[in-house]
């Protein structure tokens, strides 16, 4: 099974889910692969809102929350990874994560996130289905690209690996949707970018490889920096080398 996002022209303008909807979901997802477990095995159904009580209060240690929170952070508020080392495992347990949520959801037919109030409908459904979480994912593999230099193949490093098998993507280029997510705005507004009509320092050029439009990094981040709601990545000192 393979993964991936679809922004469509009617999605809300902001691509961004904020951290509580990030955590609602992880939270949900852990909660449901107990009630899975639960109908696996037989046993007697707990409550939900006991569950969601006991797992909440121990969320923040545990492995998958890690991996999230660390996704996160570096996806869209731009905080570069303090440990490098771990994202082939956090990468490995987030992906697997995302992909039981699709049978939690759509065999199981439990809920996953809680969404807010006042969330749009098309948000409301993808943080209640956890497909948000591939959102993040994707945004997360656009910033690596955008920010550490590959040799042209999947296995330059854990993070082109991982995103290889969540979707088959360019190893170093990327994708206007990609670019879409590091914007925070829709890919159609950044295909307008793209037309040759443009003003020289508006435009955003592209590259065609095997007919599809991809963007080169250092023409996304000369681009990317001009854009307000971009978020430049922040390295720790003993990362910029």
């Amino acid at each position: 099974m393979r993964l991936g996002i679809t922004f469509y022209d009617d999605t809300p303008e902001v691509l961004r889910f904020d951290k509580d909807d990030i955590r609602s979901i992880v939270l949900g997802g852990v909660v449901a692969h107990v009630k899975m477990l639960e109908t696996y095995v037989g046993t007697d159904p707990e409550n939900n809102e006991n569950l969601m009580r006991v797992f909440g209060e121990a969320l923040d240690e545990m492995p998958i929350w890690k991996a999230y929170s660390v996704i996160y952070d570096y996806a869209n508020d731009g905080v570069f990874p303090p440990d490098c080392s771990v994202l082939d495992d956090y990468l490995r347990m987030a992906i697997s994560f995302r992909m039981e949520l699709v049978y939690a959801n759509e065999f199981h037919g439990i809920d996953i996130g809680s969404p807010k109030p006042n969330t749009s409908p098309r948000y409301r459904g993808m943080i209640g289905t956890g497909k948000a979480l591939e959102t993040l994912l994707c945004g997360f593999m656009a910033r690596w690209k955008l920010d550490v230099p590959g040799n042209g193949s999947d296995d330059a490093d854990d993070v082109r690996f991982w995103g290889h098998m969540f979707e088959r993507i360019d190893c170093d280029l990327l994708s206007l949707s990609e670019i879409a997510i590091l914007a925070d705005i829709q890919e159609r507004s950044v295909r307008n970018y793209t037309h040759s009509t443009r003003a020289e320092h508006e435009r955003l050029k592209t590259v065609k490889v095997g007919g599809r439009t991809y963007v080169k990094p250092e023409d996304a981040k000369a681009w990317l920096t001009r854009r307000r709601r971009f978020m430049p990545t922040r390295f720790p000192e003993a990362a910029v080398q």
